[in-house]
């Protein structure tokens, strides 16, 4: 496990605490968090569930669902006003309502602002060190100057998040991250999430929601002691029916 560097950030009304930063996502993975969020974004919840390359669709549906829903309500009202304005003048103003297609991109991408405030709680819990079982987040703040490059590049926090689950929910590590809520999508605003440091490695982790595997009971065979002969004798071969397993032929004493 690696250990992080530390960042000083107003984390309570004394100071007396530094927050952690995460680390740093890759190019490849800053372009899908940008192209694509709504399904990265639901990789990495459902991998803070039961660490699976699943997709949890609750999550990318609703991101793309709440974008698609505010970009084409902006498109719809602008077009409207623009049909009953005569004024030129006042076509040049409607169009500035143009404006809300940022705030359509950035409504979802507070979810991963969140996400990622939990996480950094979660790293100042464990103080850089190794994660250890039980550890919750603690309450932190984003620095105004995070919160403006968010404002910027949003994309940049989503990969920074994606980056740290999976270096925490690998197959090698020895905890794992869990999110405990329950659903998870724009239109639940959360100042934070709840999450928690669990044992235990990819195949330790079980997700209770999902109906566990039951090893079947089988008839055992009867087991020949000393002495004991098998139902056919001594040169007699068993009679083998349509779809019957052969099975060896054992003889008889001399």
């Amino acid at each position: 496990m690696r250990q992080y560097d530390s960042v000083p950030s107003a984390l309570s009304m004394d100071n007396s605490y530094y927050s952690y930063e995460l680390p740093g996502g890759s190019c490849t993975g800053s372009c899908c968090a940008c192209f694509c969020p709504c399904v990265v974004f639901g990789k990495v919840v459902e991998k803070m569930r039961a660490n699976r390359g699943a997709v949890d669709w609750t999550a990318c549906i609703s991101w793309a669902l709440c974008t698609l829903l505010l970009w084409g309500g902006v498109s719809s009202a602008t077009q409207v006003l623009l049909d009953k304005t005569s004024d030129q003048n006042l076509k040049y103003v409607v169009y500035g309502l143009y404006i809300f297609y940022y705030l359509g991109y950035m409504l979802p991408y507070m979810q991963v602002l969140y996400m990622y405030k939990s996480l950094k709680g979660l790293m100042t819990t464990a103080g850089g060190q190794p994660l250890q079982v039980g550890q919750s987040p603690t309450t932190v703040t984003v620095p105004c100057s995070q919160f403006c490059s968010f404002l910027v590049c949003p994309c940049f926090y989503l990969s920074r998040v994606v980056a740290f689950i999976d270096i925490e929910n690998s197959g090698n590590s020895s905890t794992f991250v869990r999110l405990e809520e329950t659903i998870v999508c724009p239109f639940t605003c959360y100042n934070s999430y709840r999450m928690k440091v669990q044992q235990g490695n990819v195949s330790s982790v079980v997700d209770p929601t999902q109906p566990r595997y039951v090893q079947p009971q089988y008839a055992q065979q009867p087991a020949y002691g000393y002495g004991q002969q098998p139902a056919y004798g001594y040169g007699q071969p068993p009679a083998y029916g349509y779809g019957q397993q052969q099975q060896p032929v054992i003889y008889g004493q001399p």
